[in-house]
């Protein structure tokens, strides 16, 4: 059936009306997910709010007699709400971030009354977060309903069913565009911002084709958004910057013994700028603070995770590496490397002249050019690029499934668990092909969040900085969980340990226990680990329980406790 010209325009309008608010919610739902590190949690409520809004707005629209009119404020509200609202969301969540640090720093993480602002601070970010997603949902709401009534007033043939097909197919499309074009190619602050352009085009139609009567009263806010619209498009890196700095250096300014909070921003302006990476996976941030003593150290961030810092990746590699060897007491010939792109970790391994091979599998490409930078190949002296190191390009899961091949030992390097994503490489199904891909007397070494528990003997932790003095009943659970999985994965021994800030645990195929002698110990190619820390890893305590039900599965993650919400 050949529809008219009205009509055809009304059911575009449709379409592009859809991809827009599905982007919207899209787009929010995948910046709070970022920022909190909690997917699943975050991607739930949003779509739950935004559908709320939907629902509430299609039961208010179409109220007023001119439908036109309607839908043109609807849209400007759109447009206002659409720019602005991954702003608003980076900038919340800078206020949560902030007073959790400043309570940590204060010396009152632990205490009752920071459990109990914390639990209101996270209700404060979560109503004001889901509030814009609600209001984006609710003025779209309005959308459908008021569409249908202009197409009722305008043609005496039923197209109630035709907009809600070109609803659907926007959706549709504005999900492929948001998944292959917009997420990849596009920041979210200029996503936002382009598809609020799209809602501001539709105003100008409405008032080119005369939908509505032309005077100043609308085409002052047409020109007042298009403002906006432009001046974050000019401003969107500054912006960025300004979040990304107060992200990362606001404690230390406000922190520090000379500055006072009334030069924070031009401190801010003195920064040198924040080099953030759009990858296909995540966003990594690289970033400079001068030390005091005049030492520069570079820090490098993934999804706002702290990866790396140039002034401690040594020790923690060594601790990884050396002290893990130490533990098991073998070298190994033949390993795999899983993750670990910067290249630190394979670094430390090429010390020892035992091994042969070096198989190494990297997910992000961008990770890998980084770490071949002139800077970083420096620290990591070119491991990449030695010839006992094979790199490829690959999913740790999926190439653990995929081979055959037989290894010493395992070392796996992964951002740790604190979404979907990420637990299902600290899954029992995961260690199960690790364990299939080791030798019958080989060892995995893995980098993961467990908590030791001290008992504040003064001699024995003499010199140390306790970081940490009370073990909670949720590290417990995350102790147990660990532990479960790595237990029911078959591996029939299984050490945690260690060093400093940082804890390992360690996997071994067969029954041939661990016996960690400092004294025996090869201690020639550590240089930041002291003596101190190493022996200390004899008397560690790691409380934890072994049952089924905390072990981790891709079918039933158990460990996604460990981001901030």
């Amino acid at each position: 059936m050949k529809l008219d010209k009205p009509v055809f325009e009304t059911l575009v309008v449709t379409l592009l009306l859809s991809f827009c608010s599905i982007i919207y919610e899209l787009t929010l739902a995948n910046t709070l997910s970022i920022l909190t590190g909690n997917y699943i949690w975050w991607h739930s409520w949003t779509i739950g709010f935004y559908i709320a809004g939907l629902g509430l707005g299609a039961l208010k629209a179409g109220k007023k007699l001119n439908s036109w009119r309607e839908l043109f404020w609807v849209e400007i509200g759109l447009s206002v709400l659409g720019s602005v609202s991954v702003i608003y969301i980076h900038f919340l969540y800078l206020i949560f971030y902030s007073y959790d640090y400043m309570a940590y720093m204060g010396g009152e993480f632990y205490t009752a009354s920071y459990i109990q602002n914390s639990f209101y601070m996270k209700v404060f970010f979560f109503v004001f977060a889901q509030a814009a997603t609600f209001l984006i949902g609710l003025f779209s709401g309005f959308e459908i309903p008021l569409l249908i009534k202009i197409l009722k007033e305008n043609t005496s043939k039923d197209y109630e069913n035709r907009v809600l097909g070109f609803n659907y197919i926007g959706t549709l499309v504005g999900t492929l565009f948001f998944a292959l074009i917009f997420l990849p190619k596009l920041d979210v602050f200029l996503t936002g911002i382009l598809v609020a352009g799209i809602n501001l085009i539709i105003c100008v139609f409405i008032l080119v084709k005369r939908r509505i009567k032309r005077d100043i009263s609308v085409m002052t806010p047409c020109v007042l958004v298009l403002c906006l619209l432009l001046f974050l498009s000019y401003k969107e890196a500054g912006i960025q910057q300004t979040y990304l700095k107060i992200r990362y250096h606001a404690h230390r300014i406000i922190t520090g013994d000379k500055t006072q909070f009334g030069q924070f921003l031009s401190q801010l302006d003195r920064l040198k700028p924040v080099e953030r990476i759009k990858t296909l996976y995540q966003y990594i941030d690289v970033f400079e603070v001068d030390e005091k003593d005049g030492v520069t150290e570079t820090i490098v961030t993934m999804d706002s995770n702290f990866q790396f810092s140039t002034l401690t990746e040594k020790f923690y590699h060594e601790g990884f590496t050396h002290v893990g060897i130490n533990i098991v007491g073998v070298v190994p010939k033949n390993i795999l490397v899983l993750g670990a792109g910067d290249g630190f970790l394979i670094r430390e391994l090429l010390k020892y002249k035992e091994i042969e091979t070096i198989t190494h599998i990297e997910l992000d490409p961008e990770i890998l050019k980084l770490a071949k930078r002139p800077k970083f190949a420096a620290i990591n002296e070119n491991s990449l690029d030695d010839p006992r190191v094979n790199t490829i390009l690959g999913d740790g899961f999926f190439y653990l499934r995929n081979s055959n091949k037989k290894y010493d030992a395992i070392f796996i390097d992964f951002p740790y668990p604190k979404n979907y994503n990420l637990a299902r490489l600290y899954s029992v199904e995961f260690y199960k092909y690790v364990k299939a891909r080791l030798k019958p007397d080989g060892f995995a070494i893995l980098d993961t969040p467990i908590f030791e528990k001290k008992n504040f003997d003064k001699k024995k932790y003499y010199g140390q900085l306790i970081d940490k003095p009370i073990f909670t009943t949720k590290d417990l659970h995350n102790n147990s969980v660990i532990l479960s999985t790595i237990h029911f994965s078959g591996f029939k021994k299984y050490l945690p340990y260690k060093v400093g800030g940082e804890s390992f645990v360690v996997m071994h195929n067969s029954d041939r226990p661990f016996n960690f002698d400092l004294d025996k110990s090869d201690r020639s190619k550590i240089q930041k680990v002291t003596d101190i820390q190493l022996r200390t890893i004899s008397d560690q305590y790691f409380p934890y329980e072994i049952g089924k039900k905390f072990v981790n599965s891709i079918f039933h993650p158990t460990i996604l406790g460990l981001s901030e919400f």
